[in-house]
């Protein structure tokens, strides 16, 4: 009964552009390549966010699940920059506005999830005190949408391309102008 009704929606989610990517992103990672390529974020941002799941710190938890996102949407090039906080909120909030438009304000959270990483990891948020709640279910969805979202535009991008700082740069350009089209 449940069961039955579960595999059918799951026969029917899979044969989609998403079970593709999925597929081949499992062969990926079984396989890998020798040179580095684009599938290689994605299947490390899955392995920090199945790590961040698991642990039972919500301090932790935060840092781990932006280091998933940070691995979606950095650029060595930007190490140094001083655009990267910038970087990191536009380009998350514009991968999962894509498929998940309206549901809430990705930016603002984007923002705020990066800004609790940084005081965490700088020293300017207590770890044992816990002064103020940490809601990090909030980013485990924005991390989740985020992930399912680089999947089919990684995919379509494909998953062997070359993980190089123009390829990625020029995909979330192109998401960024997509997502400002859509608010326009």
């Amino acid at each position: 009964m449940w069961s039955d009704g579960f595999w059918d929606k799951f026969e029917i989610d899979y044969d989609s552009d998403l079970g593709e990517a999925l597929s081949s992103l499992i062969e990926l990672a079984i396989e890998p390549h020798e040179r580095s390529i684009i599938a290689d974020r994605l299947i490390d941002a899955i392995y920090l966010f199945s790590s961040a799941q698991e642990d039972k710190d919500d301090s932790s938890r935060i840092v781990k699940l932006t280091a998933a996102l940070e691995r979606l949407v950095s650029l060595p090039s930007e190490k140094k920059d001083a655009s990267t906080t910038k970087n990191f909120i536009r380009r998350v909030s514009s991968l999962v506005s894509i498929y998940y438009p309206n549901d809430k304000d990705w930016l603002k959270i984007s923002k705020e999830m990066y800004e609790i990483r940084s005081e965490i990891i700088h020293g300017a948020w207590s770890l044992y005190r816990d002064i103020e709640p940490l809601h990090s279910s909030k980013y485990s969805e924005l991390t989740s949408r985020a992930i399912f979202s680089a999947c089919l535009g990684f995919y379509k991008r494909n998953l062997t391309s070359a993980n190089n700082d123009r390829l990625v740069k020029e995909f979330y350009d192109f998401l960024e102008n997509a997502v400002n089209k859509k608010l326009t």
